[in-house]
């Protein structure tokens, strides 16, 4: 068990300590985002029985819970560079719509209203793929030769990193909520257009 700890945790050494948070944060992690893109992507929901796709959503919607249990974890441990209260109420608020909007798919898909299921399902995937694009903007601004990320203080590093969590977040849910407004407009402008051709 220590050894696949430390083999999951060679990307964040701060992790080796606490297995717990391995087994309950980033292990879960890489499972929901293996599902996402196969729960989400048509061709491949088509191809798969029913029951496949009713399997895989419960196991997302399980590594969803587990790993937001690890972000409370995290906050509890004080891992989270700092307990300060922005990062704290930011950190619960992600958390909440994070597991709010599986809550509501899986409601939905139960009740078998699939049209609201798959818009409830987009903004799941918004309210944690955020983290990749968070990513991409460190590894731009680290790229950036106008800033020497080595030899800036670790609070100022912890202020672009949480800066940029926040760009991440509102960027990439803002989208998801674009394209599911356009969406709509789009089919009630079909909708529309076939009454009138059949008048």
């Amino acid at each position: 068990m220590r050894t696949l700890v430390r083999r999951c945790c060679c990307v964040r050494p701060q992790y080796i300590g606490n297995p717990a948070v391995v087994l309950t944060h980033q292990l879960p992690c890489a499972v929901w985002a293996l599902l996402i893109p196969l729960q989400l992507t048509p061709s491949v929901r088509q191809s798969r029985p029913a029951a496949w796709h009713r399997a895989m959503g419960y196991a997302t919607a399980a590594s969803a819970v587990l790993l937001s249990t690890g972000v409370l974890l995290m906050l509890q441990r004080g891992m989270t560079g700092t307990t300060a209260l922005y990062k704290v109420t930011a950190l619960l608020v992600m958390t909440a719509w994070f597991l709010g909007t599986m809550g509501v798919a899986v409601g939905a898909a139960r009740r078998r209203d699939f049209k609201a299921h798959r818009a409830w399902m987009a903004r799941h995937a918004a309210a944690g793929v955020w983290v990749a694009v968070q990513r991409l903007i460190m590894m731009l601004l680290a790229a950036a030769p106008v800033v020497d990320w080595r030899a800036a203080p670790e609070l100022e590093k912890l202020y672009v990193f949480d800066g940029a969590s926040l760009v991440a977040w509102v960027l990439v849910v803002g989208a998801c909520e674009w394209g599911l407004r356009r969406e709509e407009e789009e089919q009630q402008q079909r909708g529309a257009a076939a009454v009138a051709k059949e008048q």
